[in-house]
């Protein structure tokens, strides 16, 4: 009997322990996971701070920059003025610039629209509006605005005219922004017109208007409306 007993008592005593080890595995699984359910708690609110206290155009602005080295421009002529200087690769309108005049790139550089629109109402000539020419000439226009509705357009209705000629080697790049014919009318100006050795890239943004290829035209990207 007193063997029974002993063998009770020593069954009644690896369970009470075994119970006691499962209870301590249980309140230190708790308080792991309450401290990492706390820490993530804390960091929400931090987010949550930094998103109350911080203007939505401030927050936009130090995800979307613009390079510090930009030149800014509000007219045809400060336009033109900056595209002759070698040292600016960077241009950004400061406004919706209203031209008759043309416009001649042959160099490496970015128009940034910045959500203002480039308006060419030449329509006394057949002669393109903007002419990009040269065999190390890259023309790249984007648009850093949140909305990227910053356009280039015209809005002739002369059949035999072009808004932008690409000519001569010369690469025509657009990341955003529009490329437009306004005239909702009659869209007989051609948009672009990419000479037999030069090129077209477009990685985004929008063209309304017919486009004439005879060189190399690459879409990766962006919508075409004819």
């Amino acid at each position: 009997m007193r063997k029974i007993r002993e063998e009770k008592g020593s069954i009644t005593l690896f369970v009470l322990i075994s119970i006691m080890f499962f209870v301590i595995v249980l309140v230190g699984l708790y308080i792991t996971s309450s401290n990492k359910i706390q820490k993530q708690q804390q960091e929400l609110e931090q987010i949550q701070k930094k998103y109350d206290t911080q203007n939505i155009d401030d927050l936009y602005n130090s995800i979307v920059t613009v390079p510090e080295n930009n030149s800014s421009v509000s007219t045809f002529e400060e336009l033109q003025q900056k595209l002759k200087d070698e040292n600016e690769d960077y241009i950004v309108l400061a406004n919706d610039i209203i031209t008759n005049n043309y416009l001649t790139i042959d160099r490496t550089v970015i128009i940034d629209l910045n959500g203002f629109t480039y308006s060419v109402n030449n329509q006394d000539t057949e002669q393109s509006s903007i002419v990009i020419t040269g065999e190390n000439t890259e023309l790249t226009i984007k648009d850093s605005s949140k909305n990227e509705n910053g356009s280039i357009v015209t809005n002739s209705i002369d059949e035999n005219k072009k808004l932008i000629s690409i000519e001569n080697n010369a690469t025509l790049i657009l990341e955003s922004g529009a490329i437009s014919n306004d005239n909702l009318s009659n869209k007989k100006t051609k948009i672009i017109y990419i000479s037999e050795s030069s090129e077209f890239i477009m990685n985004g943004g929008t063209t309304i208007g017919e486009i004439i290829q005879e060189g190399r035209m690459t879409i990766t990207s962006g919508k075409i409306i004819n």
